[in-house]
């Protein structure tokens, strides 16, 4: 057994058997100050993109298909900030979520492809 702050592995195995832990996800932090397009065009795969609103979203330009999934955090600034999604998110009962207005909270959306579609779904809501 090996253990470290927060975490602890063991089990059975040798020690030759390969393993994979991922601690995290790559962070991509961004200031989004004034109205206009949100770019998430570089956003990796299996990242967190995480936007503390300063200004309305007006559109929101996605990756290109071909790596699967990420995650968006959007986080209120000293206001309430709109977001307009784009057309072409598919997401349950086809109405996108009711972001939090609760300045300096956030909402974490979650966005999966799956044949050529992007579907987006709220994970959890209004997280101070």
């Amino acid at each position: 057994m090996q253990s470290g702050q927060g975490l602890t592995l063991s089990g059975t195995g040798k020690a030759t058997d390969p393993f994979i832990i991922r601690l995290a996800s790559p962070l991509i932090d961004r200031e989004f100050s004034a109205d206009g397009p949100l770019d998430l065009i570089d956003a990796e795969a299996g990242s967190i993109v995480e936007v503390t609103l300063d200004g309305d979203v007006t559109s929101v330009d996605l990756p290109a298909f071909g790596f699967g999934r990420f995650d968006l955090f959007v986080r209120q600034g000293a206001a309430a900030h709109a977001v307009t999604w784009p057309s072409e998110i598919q997401w349950p009962g086809g109405t996108p979520p009711t972001l939090t207005t609760t300045p300096g909270h956030g909402d974490l959306i979650s966005f999966r492809e799956l044949a050529s579609t992007w579907i987006g779904f709220l994970v959890a809501g209004d997280i101070g």
